[in-house]
């Protein structure tokens, strides 16, 4: 957001425990069940609503990961510092949907309104997947960038 000229924001909407279901447990190599640290954050810039980001980590890596305030500290910032794990690469995909009531109040939106989803999977150094993100951007505040080569 600062590259963009804009001053960011976080907002924690929520964060807490919950089981892996099957189709996240699938997407992160684990058993379904299994204990993940759930992350929602709202993004802002100027204070205006930008995106909203669900992060789920598999907590075995990170204990106590929801002790950290990530309004203020980037989690990945934390997942490198304190867990000493760094998020090497990244599988995604991306797609067109359309806002539900409830995403469209918090992007402060139209229900209806495009976005921009974003599916991803985050893969640690040792090639182990940790983090799944769900994360949906405001199709009117973002455009998509590629350079392709060859």
């Amino acid at each position: 957001m600062r590259q963009r000229g804009f001053r960011p924001g976080t907002e924690v909407l929520e964060a807490g425990l919950l089981q892996a279901p099957s189709d996240i447990s699938v997407k992160l190599g684990i058993e379904p069940g299994q204990e993940l640290a759930h992350i929602r954050r709202l993004r802002l810039a100027d204070e205006e609503p930008m995106s909203i980001e669900d992060a789920y980590l598999v907590h075995r890596y990170f204990p106590g990961v929801l002790n950290s305030d990530y309004a203020t500290k980037p989690l990945r910032r934390t997942l490198e510092e304190v867990y000493g794990i760094r998020l090497v690469r990244a599988k995604q995909i991306l797609r067109a949907v359309t806002a539900p009531r409830d995403l469209a109040r918090l992007l402060s939106v139209r229900t209806g309104s495009a976005l921009l989803f974003i599916e991803r999977v985050s893969f640690s150094a040792q090639g182990v997947p940790v983090e799944f993100l769900r994360i949906h951007y405001r199709g009117d505040r973002y455009v998509l960038y590629n350079e392709l080569l060859g």
